[in-house]
């Protein structure tokens, strides 16, 4: 039988929320999976030392500036785009000086349309994920990589995701917010991807900027 090729794969959890820390990076230590985690200050300032211990661990913690304020369309109708980039600017501040992320750190869109005020914003930056399903074909970041919303997917889902045929060997990005609380995805199907990632040979689970870099993007 011919060689499957292998899919490169990318755990990405918004927000830096206290579940994170509590379900999903024991998970991932567990199974020894590294992840990103793309942080809001809001909530990532409450557990400023266990956030610091998981990127001294390997985990990378990213600019997840925006992922919390925004509507579930990615509409931020309150912001100017002026705005936005000042937060996003400091967030990147905030993770150098917290967490000692060397800048500019990966950053994740909201799903969804990038509206804000002033009409559409664009933060350009090596490494950004998609604002939506599909190729991510933002500026520096591999076209071949695709973005998913993963909020209310079955194991099933994640499953076919990795084995449709036109997507293996790929780099696919989950997008995931709480695990075992809404919005999200269920504890035990978590579990099971992470051991299904964990036990197969025909994955490599790597951090966004570490993907980007085995690329050659950045």
């Amino acid at each position: 039988m011919p060689d499957v090729p292998i899919t490169l794969v990318t755990l990405s959890y918004d927000g830096g929320t206290a579940n994170h820390l509590e379900i999903v990076l024991p998970g991932l230590d567990q199974r020894g999976l590294k992840a990103t985690f793309f942080l809001d200050p809001s909530e990532a300032v409450q557990n400023i030392a266990s956030w610091r211990e998981a990127g001294q661990k390997g985990h990378e913690l990213g600019n997840g500036a925006l992922l919390l304020a925004a509507q579930p369309n990615g509409h931020l109708p309150g912001w100017t785009a002026g705005m936005i980039y000042s937060e996003v600017d400091e967030v990147d501040q905030f993770l150098s000086s917290e967490l000692g992320v060397a800048p500019p750190a990966s950053f994740a869109y909201p799903f969804g349309e990038p509206v804000c005020a002033d009409g559409l914003y664009m933060v350009t930056r090596p490494r950004i994920r998609s604002p939506k399903d599909g190729p991510n074909l933002l500026p520096l970041t591999n076209a071949a990589a695709r973005a998913f919303h993963t909020e209310g997917w079955s194991l099933a889902d994640f499953v076919h995701a990795l084995t449709r045929p036109e997507w293996v060997g790929h780099w696919l990005v989950f997008a995931i917010k709480g695990v075992g609380e809404s919005p999200g995805i269920d504890r035990r199907d978590h579990e099971e991807l992470l051991t299904i990632l964990c036990d197969s040979t025909r994955y490599e689970v790597l951090p966004f900027a570490a993907a980007c870099a085995k690329l050659g993007t950045v």
